[in-house]
């Protein structure tokens, strides 16, 4: 029973029939194949920004297999596929957008720290923001241009006051989105591993809640 006992819930070192291991299925080496996730993109208008028929402003979710994922203010939420566009009767479109073995519950670990609850900003770090980083860690592909247009743009005017001024001062920034850079959280879970990334030569990680980068910033990531 020893050399058979031996090969059991292991590798066997000589998988031939000279090892005498009454177990084959235990002598060899299989690899394990991925499980395959399928990604979708949810898009639904959302009204029109500062000048009538010009800009337009998106809300996006990202689905894995039969579930949804979006940013609000309670941070990550998963919910049926596609129960946060009803709200703007959508979505107005779904893309297929590929499949990644990247699973659900590897998809919120990662996100999580980057995301909290109460650091939504309509501006800085919006359910845009997080489709955008979601795409690039599943897919290694970014957010159409055109659905974060007027995030860049609202952004570089309120530098000016501008989207104060035309809200009547009804947008107030969330200063738990002030330091939120999507492109240093890009370069982060670009690498896929949280412990890694978040600990990485580059100088990047997660303390406190906020993404802070040292010295030795990374480069940025652009599209």
């Amino acid at each position: 029973m020893g050399a058979e006992a031996s090969h059991l819930g292991s590798v066997c070192n000589r998988p031939t029939p000279a090892c005498g291991c009454s177990h084959p299925v235990s002598c060899t080496s299989r690899p394990v194949k991925p499980l395959w996730h399928r990604v979708q993109l949810a898009v639904s208008p959302i009204g029109r920004i500062s000048v009538p028929n010009m800009f337009q402003a998106y809300h996006t979710s990202i689905a894995l297999g039969e579930i949804e994922y979006c940013f609000t203010q309670r941070g990550v939420v998963a919910m049926p596929c596609f129960q946060s566009h009803a709200r703007v009767k959508g979505p107005n479109q779904v893309f297929e957008m590929g499949l990644t073995d990247i699973s659900s519950e590897r998809l919120v670990a990662i996100m999580d720290p980057f995301f909290e609850p109460g650091s939504y900003d309509i501006l800085r770090k919006n359910c845009n923001s997080f489709t955008d980083c979601a795409l690039f860690l599943l897919l290694g592909e970014r957010l159409q241009e055109e659905f974060r247009e007027v995030d860049r743009l609202g952004l570089s005017a309120d530098k000016l006051g501008l989207i104060r001024l035309l809200t009547m001062c009804d947008y107030t920034p969330n200063p738990l989105a002030q330091d939120f850079d999507t492109d240093l959280v890009l370069q982060v879970i670009g690498r896929r591993h949280l412990p890694e990334a978040v600990n990485s030569p580059a100088g990047m990680l997660v303390a406190e809640g906020r993404l802070v980068a040292e010295s030795n910033k990374p480069a940025a990531i652009h599209t």
